[in-house]
């Protein structure tokens, strides 16, 4: 059995592959996904039964080698990575001993940061917070839990 990093990194895998396979009209609002070793939970409104079937087709899919279901452009992973390069940015700029240039040179920087942050996030994902590898795995059916009016889905992922 892989260890608790590599498991949740495959998890996260099926997590952003079943988001890209969840066909819109089963949404009712936003979705937002967290992984963690067990499995992975979707916080919002949003049909059981599609949950389910995107989940068991991200699956198979990425069992098949569509690897690049593994990675999906609103992951966290891409808000630290641009969080991160801002912060470089930040600092860079404010480390030069001519003040009059520290504006324009932060502009700049926060700029190239920005840019950078979606490719530079989404390779984070490819190679550091996901595993496409997802062979021996099996999942739970989703499981739809509504608390304090909030509306939560929980599929349980298990060695196969």
């Amino acid at each position: 059995m892989p260890n608790l990093l590599q498991r949740a990194r495959r998890v996260h895998a099926i997590e952003h592959a079943t988001l890209h396979l969840l066909p819109r009209q089963a949404v009712r609002g936003r979705l937002l996904g967290r992984s963690d070793p067990r499995g992975f939970t979707l916080y919002g409104d949003a049909d059981t039964a599609a949950i389910d079937t995107a989940a068991r087709q991200a699956l198979g899919r990425l069992q098949n080698g569509q690897a690049n279901l593994a990675v999906h452009p609103n992951c966290g992973t891409n808000l630290a990575v641009g969080g991160l390069l801002a912060l470089l940015a930040g600092w860079l700029a404010l480390s030069r001993r001519h003040p009059a240039r520290r504006g324009a040179l932060a502009a700049l920087l926060m700029t190239l940061a920005l840019g950078a942050a979606q490719p530079l996030g989404e390779l984070a994902q490819a190679r550091l917070t996901t595993d496409a590898d997802v062979q021996g795995l099996d999942l739970a059916p989703a499981q739809r839990k509504v608390l304090h009016g909030r509306v939560r889905h929980r599929v349980a992922i298990y060695e196969g």
